[in-house]
C-alpha cells in the first residue's frame, strides 16, 4: 500500500460500522481506531443512552467538545487508519442533543469544526 487511507464510517448504531471497519483494517493492514464514545470517554461506559442525552445542556455541550477533541487527537499522527465513527457522527449527535437547547450560531460553529476536521482527517467517508 503506497497511499494514505484515512477511512471513517458514519451512521446510526447497529448498522455494521464496526464490523466493516475491522474487515477493512485487516484487508488493507491499517490500524482500526475505535471511535466509540464509551471507549474515548470511559466514564460513560456504564451510562444508559437515555441518561447521556438528558444531562444538563452545559454537561452535554462540554462532553461533545471533549469527544471531538479526543477523536481529533487520536488520529492526528496517523497516516492511515480506519475508524468506525466519524466527525459526521459527532455533528449528528450534537444536533440531536443540543440544537433545540442552544443558539443556532453555536450549532453552526460545531458543524464548521466537524466539517474542517473531516476534510483534514478523512480520505474516505463511508
Amino acid at each position: 500500500m503506497g497511499r494514505e487511507l484515512k477511512i471513517m464510517f458514519c451512521g446510526p448504531s447497529g448498522t455494521g460500522k464496526t464490523t466493516m471497519a475491522k474487515e477493512i483494517s485487516e484487508l488493507f493492514n491499517i490500524p482500526f481506531i475505535s471511535g466509540s464514545y464509551s471507549d474515548l470517554v470511559p466514564s460513560t461506559k456504564s451510562e444508559p443512552h437515555e441518561k447521556m442525552i438528558t444531562k444538563s445542556t452545559e454537561e452535554i455541550y462540554n462532553q461533545d467538545y471533549q469527544l471531538i477533541n479526543l477523536r481529533r487527537n487520536q488520529l492526528k499522527d496517523l497516516t492511515s487508519f480506519v475508524s468506525d465513527r466519524s466527525f459526521v457522527d459527532n455533528a449528528a449527535y450534537f444536533i440531536d442533543k443540543l440544537a433545540h437547547r442552544i443558539p443556532q450560531c453555536e450549532v453552526e460553529t460545531y458543524l464548521d469544526i466537524g466539517k474542517k476536521l473531516s476534510e483534514t482527517f478523512t480520505t474516505h467517508l463511508i
